[in-house]
């Protein structure tokens, strides 16, 4: 019987040799695009608790400051270093590797470029390759519906057990990138890892809280002064 969960051949062909520099690095850089979404960090959550389970060093660098409404996904200490501080230019310059998830392109890394060595950076990405690329080696599929679901195939790959902190992760990114299952990109597969998740035990409702109904005092505050400014037309029927 198939497996209706197997990775495609060449998507495997691309991250097996991946792992296993991840499996042989001491310590390991994992950053995404400035201003980072749901996809970027949930990928990057699920393959740092990987790579710790496996006794790797993972650290979060992004180029922008961490999403504070996803920072329910950080389940150590230590795990995210903001861009400028001391224990981000340690990170940095201790790296063995960098691992640059759901972007390829070199301007949606601008502040990190300088750290990061072509041949020490490596890309998983869901985007079609630009006209140029960060690192020399990588893994670009847009026929993944989310960065999270080549995280969920190179976690797949590496034999890795279930993570509750990779799941949480992987099913973040996923949302987050098809809308809820909205969107065009949405496809079969990405519900059966779905519904993998779910069985792992990730709460879906849990997880709508947290992305979808939540929001800073000061945001509804400044709805609550726009709304007080609306006038109706009766020109125009309102």
């Amino acid at each position: 019987m198939t497996d209706p969960l197997a990775v495609p051949r060449a998507r495997a062909d691309g991250l097996t040799p991946l792992i296993e520099r991840l499996r042989s690095a001491g310590r390991v850089v994992l950053t995404t695009h400035v201003n980072a979404d749901g996809d970027g960090i949930g990928s990057q959550v699920a393959v740092a608790a990987w790579l710790n389970s496996i006794g790797v060093g993972a650290t979060i660098v992004n180029p922008t400051p961490f999403p504070a409404n996803l920072g329910f996904l950080v389940t150590r200490p230590g795990l995210v270093a903001d861009l400028g501080t001391a224990a981000a230019a340690r990170a940095l310059r201790e790296a063995d590797l960098f691992l640059v998830l759901d972007t390829s392109e070199p301007n949606r890394v601008a502040p990190l470029l300088d750290h990061l060595d072509p041949e020490r950076t490596l890309v998983v990405d869901h985007h079609p390759a630009g006209p140029t690329v960060v690192g020399t080696h990588g893994v670009q599929d847009p026929t993944a519906a989310a960065a999270g679901e080549l995280a969920f195939d190179l976690l797949r790959l590496a034999d890795a057990p279930p993570l509750p902190a990779a799941d949480l992760g992987i099913y973040v990114a996923i949302v987050s990138d098809t809308g809820s299952f909205r969107f065009s990109n949405t496809s079969p597969r990405a519900h059966r890892i779905a519904a993998t998740l779910l069985e792992h035990g990730v709460d879906p409702e849990a997880v709508f809280q947290r992305l979808f109904a939540t929001a800073p005092l000061r945001r509804l505050e400044l709805l609550r002064a726009a709304l007080g400014t609306l006038e109706s037309d009766p020109r125009i029927g309102l």
